[in-house]
């Protein structure tokens, strides 16, 4: 204890001797007893992963051993499947989707455990709501989906002529201090949060808020759920969030500690904030391709 309260990072490499740590339930009463938080000052690295020091790298030798190889990612992916899912098929109607699952509240998924389940079913996009509701998030059609592929492409680009911050796109995932873990279209987190996690951890899904995100609603969006969303995304710390309506062209702005702002017929959008400086050209996003007569 006294070491964690000088600011020192505890963190566990498991070797085929420890598939005892791999299930969640294991590792969140091990948190719990050094009473410590999840992606703060505690992770866990899993056979096959190297935890480097300075120069060096230090993993276990039983990874050049057939014999004695273990498939850590699989087993957790496995054992989270059978703790937090059942066994069924339902088939839910498109104008349903997104559609939300309730689980027994009484079974908390701690971060592993939410990262197990995702990747129990990798076929299926989920996010999960403040309130521990569950939302299976449909694919998108070609018109969505060529605009989220606009914005993500054009931020991604100009991050890395600023240097201040990364961007990501609509396949990542961040866990927010809210309970709520989301996805946004696209992203822009600074070198400054990114630079508190290792590389083990960057793998997972990140508990970090973006100062910056992006949603562009889909035909399957609800403007009233699009909006409560970016209300949740706001009271986790973003500092700027734009939700993209391509049907009505209009930007609906979100700012910290403001009422939101909505835009209709701009052409071009403008960073403010983290991301002074990024400029969005709406022209390609409102564009429609030619139609088959």
């Amino acid at each position: 204890m006294a070491e964690r309260k000088a600011g020192h990072r505890l963190t566990i490499l498991t070797g085929n001797h420890d598939i005892e740590l791999n299930p969640a339930a294991v590792r969140r009463k091990l948190r719990e007893a050094i009473g410590v938080q999840p992606g703060h000052d505690f992770e866990f690295i899993g056979n096959g992963e190297a935890y480097p020091v300075g120069d060096a790298s230090i993993e276990h030798g039983n990874l050049y051993d057939a014999w004695n190889v273990v498939d850590d990612q699989g087993f957790a992916a496995r054992r989270g499947a059978a703790s937090y899912a059942v066994s069924m098929q339902v088939t839910i109607p498109e104008e349903a989707l997104p559609a939300k699952i309730i689980l027994n509240p009484e079974l908390h998924m701690d971060d592993d455990a939410w990262f197990a389940f995702c990747q129990a079913s990798p076929d299926v996009r989920f996010e999960r709501t403040a309130e521990g509701e569950i939302v299976i998030v449909p694919p998108a059609g070609w018109d969505s989906d060529y605009q989220t592929l606009g914005v993500a492409s054009e931020l991604r680009k100009w991050a890395i002529r600023d240097g201040r911050g990364k961007a990501s796109g609509p396949s990542t995932e961040f866990m927010l201090e809210t309970g709520a873990a989301f996805s946004p279209d696209a992203a822009w987190v600074s070198n400054a949060k990114l630079a508190q996690f290792t590389k083990a951890q960057r793998r997972k899904f990140l508990r970090v808020c973006p100062e910056f995100i992006v949603e562009v609603m889909s035909p399957s969006d609800r403007l009233k759920a699009a909006q409560d969303k970016m209300r949740e995304w706001m009271r986790a710390g973003v500092e700027l969030g734009w939700l993209i309506h391509g049907d009505k062209r209009t930007v609906y702005i979100y700012r910290a500690g403001q009422e939101p702002e909505a835009r209709s017929g701009i052409l071009q959008l403008s960073g403010e904030g983290p991301v002074a400086g990024f400029e969005l050209e709406l022209t390609h996003i409102w564009d429609e391709p030619a139609t088959a007569l």
